[in-house]
């Protein structure tokens, strides 16, 4: 919902009096301190963040030539295609807790399976963590919940790790 449907409901979790229609999908109603696996959550979140982060600026500066040399002619090879991606937008995204507070314009992109899979697409702003988990206990949906703990980092980071080995490879022969 828009900032002015949910700001009303300030920033602590409002009384069940308060709950309608508009404002059902509120943050306010996720608030949840004693949340118990919260700092699991955010320590593997973060982590996801930091390498979809690491391989984005990875790939801002890939020349189209260095992007067919390393992912094949079609350029599309599983190291240029990450299972987490940023998307940023123009505009910019305000908290629904806070008012006048500015809650970025980058949204992490990918699969539920980690991988390229059509009809499994998660999406969360980059304000997720921060500011709602982090400073005000909001606890995301049980399916986010559940895709952050099955998700692979692991095997991200490698795939990471095999994209910055092939871009070192490239840039030694050139």
């Amino acid at each position: 919902p828009d900032p002015e449907v949910c700001l009303p409901l300030g920033s602590m979790r409002p009384s069940w009096l308060q709950r309608n229609r508009a404002n059902a999908n509120c943050p306010q109603w996720s608030m949840d301190p004693r949340w118990t696996g919260k700092a699991a959550f955010v320590e593997k979140l973060r982590e996801i963040e930091t390498v979809a982060r690491s391989w984005d600026a990875q790939l801002m500066d890939v020349s189209a030539e260095e992007m067919k040399e390393i992912g094949g002619d079609d350029g599309a090879h599983e190291f240029m295609i990450p299972p987490v991606w940023l998307r940023r937008e123009r505009g910019m995204a305000w908290s629904r807790i806070t008012k006048n507070t500015m809650a970025g314009n980058t949204e992490f992109h990918g699969t539920e399976s980690g991988g390229e899979q059509e009809g499994d697409h998660v999406c969360w702003t980059d304000a997720l963590l921060p500011i709602y988990v982090e400073g005000f206990d909001v606890k995301p949906s049980d399916e986010f919940v559940s895709y952050v703990d099955s998700f692979d980092v692991k095997n991200f980071r490698g795939r990471l790790d095999a994209l910055n080995r092939k871009r070192d490879a490239y840039e030694a022969i050139q």
